[in-house]
């Protein structure tokens, strides 16, 4: 039932702008690390590719959810490995899908909050003068309640400081409202007060801040976040992405499931794979005669493909959804024909042997017939 949740979100994210919902109460609403975050995937348009995943779903050791089917990877065989035919927009081929299982972790954080009402003009402050002080200014834009342009809110930020600055009608009307915010803290510290007051200096507030402080209330809260983790020992920025992408395809190609993949192919799409995060705007797809990351305005301008702009995928991967075991090899064939038409390095030494030989042999029944000519010129 979680695999099959798990596949169907997979789907929909890729299959466009649906919002996802999400059965059960462990897994985060929103996170900072979505499930891509964890995975690799590439999707394998290149036009000369052909493939046929249905004797494997008919195997033991895999888990088919239609279309797709999960099993084992055989570089990790604690990493998933999803395949999914794929056709959005212009867009079609088998996508493979690497990922690393994860897990919901929760992190709370104690921070201080205080907030004044007062009659600072905002647009007479020299919020850049921070930067003397290596407070960093960062500008945002809400919605005007009143008919108007949006509202500007300037943050100044220093380590776990911050001062949000919201402008009662505008930046350019006197009053606005003043947020002090100390993060990782249950009290407020002499050194937070002294830094408070530098930056009211360098910015140009009217008053000091001992004058504003006056009467303000810190009061002690607390902030609690769902994110998802790597439920193993490595990281994402630790896996060999690349060797598991290459020995993937490999074993793919020697078990007749796709056809058509060049040894080059696999290098470049190994060489991509540690960059091609697993979501629809960042995974690696082939694209004008070459394989690529990501998605460029040439093909949203030809509607070859789309970005996503929905919510993130935060639903994770459990390591309890892979098979219990791993898949060997099922389809091999020792059938001349199909080894000798097959993208594998067998199958090329023996193109190349038979090329080769019919050389040769051309060669040497030239030869004989030229010695022949110079025997019996006259025949």
């Amino acid at each position: 039932m979680v695999l099959s949740i798990f596949i169907t979100l997979l789907l929909v994210l890729q299959l466009q702008y649906i919002k996802p919902t999400f059965g059960a109460d462990e897994i985060p609403v929103d996170c900072y690390h979505p499930t891509g975050w964890f995975a690799s995937e590439s999707l394998l348009s290149k036009p000369s590719i052909t493939y046929d995943i249905e004797p494997l779903k008919k195997t033991g050791n895999v888990t088919v959810k239609e279309p797709s089917v999960l099993y084992r990877s055989h570089y990790d065989d604690r990493i998933g490995v999803i395949l999914t035919p794929l056709e959005i927009f212009e867009e079609k081929g088998l996508d493979i899908r690497f990922q690393l299982p994860t897990k919901v972790v929760t992190n709370t954080t104690n921070y201080i909050k205080a907030s004044k009402n007062d009659s600072v003009t905002i647009i007479a402050l020299d919020l850049m003068k921070g930067r003397d002080f290596d407070w960093v200014l960062d500008l945002d834009y809400r919605p005007n309640t009143i008919d108007g342009p949006p509202i500007q809110v300037s943050n100044l930020t220093k380590a776990n400081l911050k001062i949000t600055i919201i402008p009662t009608i505008n930046e350019t009307l006197p009053g606005a409202l003043i947020h002090l915010e100390v993060r990782d803290a249950t009290s407020i510290r002499e050194s937070d007060l002294s830094e408070f007051s530098r930056i009211f200096d360098a910015i140009g507030y009217p008053t000091s801040f001992e004058t504003f402080s006056k009467g303000l209330q810190f009061t002690s809260l607390s902030r609690t976040t769902q994110d998802l983790a790597s439920a193993l020992d490595i990281q994402p920025h630790e896996f060999k992405w690349d060797e598991a992408m290459k020995m993937e395809l490999n074993w793919l190609i020697k078990n007749r499931l796709i056809k058509g993949l060049s040894n080059q192919d696999i290098e470049e799409l190994s060489a991509l794979a540690p960059y091609a995060w697993g979501e629809h705007n960042f995974k690696s797809r082939y694209y004008q005669d070459k394989w690529v990351l990501g998605i460029n305005e040439d093909m949203i301008k030809a509607n070859y493909t789309r970005e996503y702009t929905g919510p993130p995928n935060c639903q994770g991967f459990q390591s309890t959804l892979l098979p219990i075991s791993h898949i060997t090899d099922f389809n091999i064939t020792n059938n001349p024909l199909d080894i000798l038409t097959e993208q594998t390095v067998a199958g090329q030494a023996i193109r190349v042997l038979i090329v080769a030989g019919f050389i040769i042999v051309i060669g040497a029944f030239i030869f004989l017939w030229r010695r022949k000519r110079r025997k019996n010129p006259k025949e």
